[in-house]
């Protein structure tokens, strides 16, 4: 598999400094990829090939296995560094060299431990302590030190057979993935690895993703080391411009794409919008011809498939982000999509003057969305300052057509929800699985801290045990370190989504804002969670983790 593997992957073309590779080289082998204490640990390998390299003395089956071992764990080296195929990435085939150097440093501690000569027994015992303590070390840093953390194929797995439905399909864009995946992965979307050759046949490639993509069906693609395994996006090129993209996330190093399959494509705006966005600082502007929805009625999970129009007038100085946030009646996010044009490819600074770009973009809407009719916005803004481009009458967006949501054929599956906590707390006939805490406008970084003067955004994800049959409340507490209340707020647990219309197994998100006044001092918070029945009698509270507040 380690041939097949480097056989088929480009060379690294960056030059290689030879020591330093060594130095890599014989630290992994020695104490693993995390760093050890003792540096010099990892060149115990070359004293065991110094000791133990075939001599011409000795019995000839000795020598031919010292030197089988010496090869075993020469020739994985020798190929990598021989063939330009020295990357971080790549180190992972030396696991095949693996037993040859376990082997060579158990020789080298046996004969030193049997050896006569003075001191021999209490160099093999420091060696030998040496090499466990450094591998100890490694081991405790892999295992627990985030950096280290290997790709979340487990996540990606378990998100797949959430969420996966008939007419779905996997791509992934590296042969090594299949093994990888097919490990966690037990759903039952087929896999396809694309592209089947090396180097890639477009036009083949092609053709193997017009087959899978089924309309009105869903392709999710795992993305890994793309630059050598698709180096000209052959897969998400293709992806990109027939498709409707909604979901492009890290898990690792694996990005997990997700894009919708339209029955049909739109090449002309059904609804004309004529709408210029300027920069204030720079002066230029991009104008919104028009939009196109497919479908203006969808259930909660999925995926709104949205295409815009743009024209520019002029060579634009500056790379502008398009965003799409699907908001609800109290202008919380449902659903977001933040991208450049063509996702990434469709750079700004490259629109010709004049010319008619087309953008495609898939809005997902979260699986535990209620129903409901949700407002639509769209604009740009800078992707290095963040400021929004403004239309003539000052507004940082642009407003599209409603989306309603509708009730999904069957609930939300828990691994779909993306909860930051998950809770076991029954509260009579509702069940709160799990929350998100964080600053308001931080979902994509909750540690970010929380300061007096913002706002504590907050996520409930609840189940209906049974039919509520009734009109409940949530009601939400934060008290200071002090125990005094310093902000609070009674809703329906679901927002404007009345539980007297929830069914028995439904499973709901409710957003709310805690805004903290500006005296509000440092220190843990507790929030307190506790649904009031219809008839006014209040359950028990819940109290989550402690919310932190600095200075």
């Amino acid at each position: 598999m380690a041939l097949r593997q480097l056989g088929t992957w480009p060379g690294v073309e960056e030059p290689v400094e030879l020591l330093g590779a060594l130095t890599r080289i014989t630290q992994i082998l020695a104490t693993g990829p995390a760093a050890a204490p003792w540096r010099a640990t990892s060149w115990l390998l070359l004293l065991v090939l110094l000791v133990y390299f075939p001599r011409r003395g000795g019995r000839l089956d000795a020598r031919v296995a010292g030197g089988a071992l010496v090869l075993w764990l020469v020739v994985p080296v020798v190929l990598i560094l021989a063939l330009g195929l020295y990357k971080e990435a790549y180190l992972k085939f030396l696991i095949v060299a693996g037993p040859a150097y376990c082997l060579l440093a158990g020789r080298l501690a046996g004969g030193m431990l049997a050896s006569r000569r003075l001191g021999g027994f209490g160099l093999a015992a420091l060696l030998v302590v040496l090499v466990v303590a450094s591998s100890l070390h490694g081991l405790g840093d892999y295992y627990t030190d985030p950096a280290y953390a290997r790709d979340d194929y487990r996540g990606m797995a378990a998100y797949l057979e959430a969420v996966g439905r008939p007419g779905d399909a996997v791509v992934l864009n590296a042969p090594g993935q299949q093994e990888v995946l097919a490990y966690y992965y037990d759903g039952d979307l087929p896999v396809y690895p694309l592209p089947r050759q090396r180097p890639a046949d477009p036009e083949d490639t092609r053709a193997a993703l017009q087959e899978l993509a089924r309309p009105g069906g869903r392709v999710f693609a795992l993305l890994w080391a793309t630059d050598e395994s698709d180096p000209g996006r052959l897969v998400e090129g293709w992806l990109e411009e027939h498709t409707y993209k909604a979901l492009d996330s890290w898990y690792g190093n694996v990005r997990l794409a997700a894009y919708a399959v339209p029955a049909g494509e739109q090449q002309a705006p059904a609804r004309e919008l004529d709408v210029r966005l300027d920069d204030a600082e720079t002066g230029q502007g991009v104008t919104l011809l028009g939009y196109s929805q497919l479908n203006n009625r969808l259930a909660a999970g999925d995926i709104a498939q949205i295409t815009l129009f743009w024209q520019a007038g002029e060579v634009l100085q500056r790379r502008y982000k398009v965003f799409l946030h699907l908001l609800d009646e109290a202008s919380h996010v449902v659903g977001q999509r933040d991208s450049e044009p063509g996702g990434g490819v469709l750079l700004t600074t490259l629109w010709e003057p004049g010319q008619v770009v087309r953008d495609n973009y898939g809005l997902p809407v979260h699986p535990a969305t209620p129903p409901g009719s949700y407002r639509v916005e769209v604009g740009l803004y800078d992707a290095e300052t963040g400021w929004r481009l403004t239309t003539p009458g000052g507004e940082g967006q642009v407003w599209l057509e409603p989306l309603v949501v509708e009730r999904p054929p069957a609930p939300a599956p828990v691994a779909a929800l993306g909860m930051e906590q998950a809770v076991e707390a029954d509260f009579g006939p509702l069940a709160l699985l799990g929350y998100d805490a964080h600053r308001l406008g931080f979902a994509h970084e909750p540690r970010v801290p929380l300061h007096p003067g913002e706002v504590l955004h907050l996520n409930l994800y609840w189940r209906a045990l049974e039919a509520p049959g009734g009109g409940w409340q949530v009601a939400l507490r934060l008290w200071s370190p002090d125990e005094e209340l310093v902000a609070g707020v009674t809703a329906g647990p679901a927002g404007a989504y009345d539980t007297a219309l929830w069914q028995a197994g439904d499973v709901w998100r409710g957003q709310f804002n805690l805004p903290l006044p500006g005296s509000a001092p440092p220190g843990r918070y507790a929030l307190e969670i506790q649904l009031v029945a219809p008839d006014g009698s209040e359950q028990e509270p819940y109290v989550v983790e402690p919310i932190l507040v600095q200075d």
